[in-house]
C-alpha cells in the first residue's frame, strides 16, 4: 500500500457503555482515499474498539476529543504516524481511565501478544493487519521532547532510525502511577505527563 499523506477520518458513531461496537456508516473520505471502517482488536486484554485516523500529533486537541468519545485515535502526517500496514509507525492512542478505558489493561500486555487492525473500505477492500508486540509496556514522560520522540519515531523507541517495515505503537496515560508519585501536572487537554507505551511489528496481512 502506498503511503497515504492525507488522513482519513474513520469512525463508528455508536459505542455501548460496555465498549461493544454499534453499527454505523463510515465517515466521508478525504481526497484520494476510500472511506473505511477501522476496528482494533487486542484479544489478550479483551479490547475491540473503533479507530479514527486524523491529521495531527499524539494527544493533541483533536486526538484527545476522539479518545474522549470512546474511540482509539491514530494521528497521521508529518507529526504523526502512518496508516495500518504501511512502512513506519502506526501510532494508536486510547484512554485508560475514562471513556470506557479501552487501554485500562495495557500493562498486562507483553512480547508475543497480538494487535489486529481491520480496515473495511467502501472500495470493497477488507484487510486485517496483525501486529505482534516486541516489547513490554514502557513508561515515558510525554511532557519531554525526548519522551514524545521515543513513541512517535518511525521506529518506536529509536528516534532517528529509518523505518524499513510496518510497526505499531500503543500509548495510554499513566495517570495512576503519576498520581501516586504526587505528579499531578496536566497539559491543556487534561493529559498527565506519563505514558505507558508498547511496540510491535507487522507479522501478517490478511485480505478478505
Amino acid at each position: 500500500m502506498l503511503l497515504r499523506v492525507a488522513a482519513t477520518c474513520v469512525a463508528l458513531s455508536g459505542l455501548l457503555a460496555s465498549g461493544v461496537l454499534l453499527a454505523a456508516p463510515p465517515a466521508a473520505a478525504l481526497e484520494g482515499e476510500p472511506s473505511c471502517r477501522v476496528t482494533v482488536t487486542i484479544p489478550d486484554i479483551d479490547v475491540r474498539r473503533s479507530l479514527a485516523y486524523y491529521p495531527g500529533s499524539p494527544d493533541d486537541g483533536p486526538g484527545t476529543r476522539i479518545q474522549n468519545g470512546g474511540r482509539l485515535a491514530s494521528p497521521r502526517g508529518p507529526k504523526g504516524g502512518v496508516a495500518a500496514g504501511e512502512i513506519g509507525n502506526h501510532f494508536i492512542a486510547g484512554h485508560r481511565n475514562t471513556a470506557g478505558g479501552p487501554l485500562l489493561r495495557i500493562r498486562e500486555l507483553g512480547r508475543g501478544d497480538v494487535v489486529r487492525v481491520r480496515e473495511r473500505c467502501d472500495d470493497g477492500t477488507d484487510t486485517t493487519y496483525v501486529y505482534t508486540l516486541t516489547s513490554k509496556p514502557r513508561y515515558i514522560d510525554f511532557f519531554t521532547r525526548r519522551g514524545r520522540a521515543l513513541q512517535i519515531a518511525p521506529v518506536p523507541f529509536h528516534p532517528g532510525r529509518p523505518a524499513v517495515q510496518p510497526m505499531l505503537t500503543l500509548s495510554t496515560c499513566a495517570t495512576q502511577e503519576d498520581n501516586r508519585r504526587g505528579d499531578r501536572r496536566r497539559d491543556r487537554h487534561g493529559n498527565p505527563p506519563g505514558r505507558w507505551v508498547v511496540a510491535g511489528t507487522l507479522t501478517e496481512t490478511i485480505p478478505r
